[in-house]
């Protein structure tokens, strides 16, 4: 481990990518060699090595049961990516704890985000239909029907077993109900001036007419 963070204050990434992976295979679970191969796949741009070595870096979090830490190593995944292209990928089981853990702490918003990135990222995964159901649930919570009703809909489409189903169903109806009551705005034609009308001209406000 020493080996490899030398390597790297010298700004040798090869090599100390090469201790790293070494040392990671006699101890899998350091969490500061962990962020150490951070490092390295950050600044080399190798987005998937990056992916995978802070996918397992929040795992170790949460064995840990520090969420808190996990969270904080997610956000710090999420501002790797360029802003254009931000494609986390992460474990669904773990992805769900931190939409969990959001929740839990009151960041809704954010936690509908990511409720739905994490259905975006996994539609195949057996926990992405529980995930978009809590989704909308907490979209609704912050008034972003659009997002709980696209969620929700996402829910069905993939047979989310019960309880799930029937919390679907109940969130798609309260979804309808409330756009329904939307007030749908219709553009008015302009009406057309009288042939010889003068053109009201703008007239600059404190200057001379």
């Amino acid at each position: 481990m020493t080996q490899a963070l030398e390597a790297l204050a010298k700004g040798d990434a090869v090599m100390a990518e090469r201790k790293l992976r070494a040392h990671l295979m006699k101890q899998p679970n350091d969490t500061n060699a962990l962020l150490a191969a951070v490092q390295i796949y950050q600044q080399s741009g190798n987005f998937d090595r990056l992916n995978a070595m802070y996918g397992r870096l929040i795992r170790q979090h949460l064995v840990n049961e520090d969420r808190e830490a996990a969270l904080y190593a997610y956000d710090s995944l999420l501002s790797s990516f360029p802003d254009d292209n931000v494609a986390p990928r992460i474990a669904a089981r773990d992805w769900l704890s931190i939409c969990e853990y959001l929740r839990e702490s009151d960041m809704n918003s954010e936690a509908a985000v990511e409720y739905e990135r994490l259905v975006d990222a996994c539609p195949d995964d057996a926990l992405a239909s529980r995930a978009a159901v809590q989704g909308g649930e907490v979209a609704l919570l912050v008034a972003d029907v659009d997002r709980a009703y696209k969620l929700f809909q996402r829910a069905e489409a993939l047979f989310a077993p019960e309880p799930y189903g029937a919390r679907a169903r109940m969130g798609i109806e309260r979804c309808v109900k409330i756009l329904e009551l939307r007030p749908k705005w219709t553009r008015q034609p302009a009406t057309p001036k009288a042939p010889g009308t003068p053109i009201d001209e703008p007239k600059l406000s404190g200057g001379v007419a």
